[in-house]
């Protein structure tokens, strides 16, 4: 505890995270179990963002396992400071295994209303709140969506949630609250005084520069990403093809391409916080935007399999669709190959830079 005090004092807003550090690093055995912790975590992220469709999959095992080796796949190039360095682990990974367990609670807790899981979920909210900056407008967007989805399938149906709407924004007030205890943390201004802009600029001049930091970031962002955008978009046609012989579907396109340009939405919200920064752009703060990416590109790649599979039933010979079939996959492994052997996946800036000069 007191090391994270001392952090929020001097460096950073994110007592969450320094709270973890300080408990990891106190004594022989938290650092040895840091790893473990910080590989579970990692690996069960595909487990929670797969929770709201599996009850209503065919084959939820085989696209979950499909999922898992894809994402693994993709995240690989991002993992060694994200997830493997501890302290970057816990801060990173950890994080967003914290945030993605408290939404799935909070969706729960929309379905009954217990004043006592109510009450845990404020108060954790506060604390997870605190965790990590770039995590904060994307989880406090779900959980507002959720809570809109909730209230449309409450006045459906008839239930009487609406007449408890302030109990189902206590939760997201909370976090929220503890969003701004991170933000007004008196480390984060002196981490400004040191890597962000010069105090000699104009009001014009600081424009500009904030909006090429977010263009540059942007690009970093897409550029680091190919592998995690490649393997997503295989993983959802991998899990379309198991859904087309199952009985059940995952999701309708429609809304698979509504969930994707959420996700994308999310990743875009992950670099606003870096944007006021200059001098830092670690790897490691690419992770969340890595991580939604891959689940836009799986939601995008899967829509899109289900849109092109349902018109063409209509109007496509099954030797048209065997076809297809057999050469999708081949057109994937040969692109993936290519930026595997090309170093794209890795970094693309080296190869654009290169050709520049």
């Amino acid at each position: 505890v007191r090391y994270a005090i001392d952090i929020y004092q001097t460096w950073s807003g994110r007592f969450f995270s320094s709270l973890l550090i300080g408990a990891a690093f106190h004594g022989y055995v938290g650092f040895s179990l840091s790893s473990v912790i910080l590989g579970l975590s990692f690996m069960a992220i595909p487990f929670l963002a797969l929770i709201p469709i599996k009850k209503r999959h065919g084959n939820p095992s085989v696209a979950l396992f499909i999922v898992l080796v894809m994402y693994l796949f993709g995240l690989r190039p991002l993992i060694d400071e994200a997830v493997f360095w501890p302290t970057g682990g816990w801060v990173y990974v950890f994080c967003l295994f914290a945030y993605a367990v408290w939404l799935i609670l909070y969706r729960e807790y929309l379905k009954h209303y217990r004043k006592i899981f109510g009450l845990l979920l404020a108060l954790s909210g506060v604390l997870i709140g605190t965790a990590n900056e770039q995590l904060s407008c994307p989880f406090i967007l779900l959980a507002a969506l959720a809570y809109k989805e909730s209230r449309r399938a409450a006045l459906r149906e008839r239930v009487g949630i609406p007449r408890r709407e302030w109990a189902a924004m206590v939760p997201i007030a909370a976090l929220l609250v503890g969003t701004i205890v991170l933000i007004a943390a008196p480390g984060n201004y002196a981490r400004a005084g040191v890597l962000g802009p010069p105090v000699d600029q104009g009001i014009l001049q600081k424009i500009f520069s904030l909006v090429r930091n977010f263009l540059m970031l942007s690009f970093d962002l897409l550029t680091r990403s190919v592998l995690a955008v490649i393997a997503g978009g295989l993983a959802g046609f991998l899990v379309w093809i198991v859904d087309a012989f199952g009985a059940k579907k995952a999701i309708d396109a429609k809304s698979a391409f509504s969930l994707s340009a959420l996700f994308l939405v999310s990743a875009i919200l992950t670099l606003l916080p870096l944007v006021p920064f200059y001098a830092f752009h670690a790897p490691r703060t690419r992770f969340f935007g890595a991580v939604f990416l891959f689940f836009a590109a799986a939601l995008l790649a899967y829509g899109l399999m289900r849109t092109i599979s349902e018109s063409a039933a209509r109007s496509v010979t099954p030797k048209t669709r065997v076809l297809f079939l057999s050469l999708f996959p081949s057109l994937v492994a040969a692109a993936t190959v290519f930026f595997l052997k090309t170093g794209l996946a890795y970094d693309f800036r080296t190869v654009v830079v290169g050709s520049a000069y």
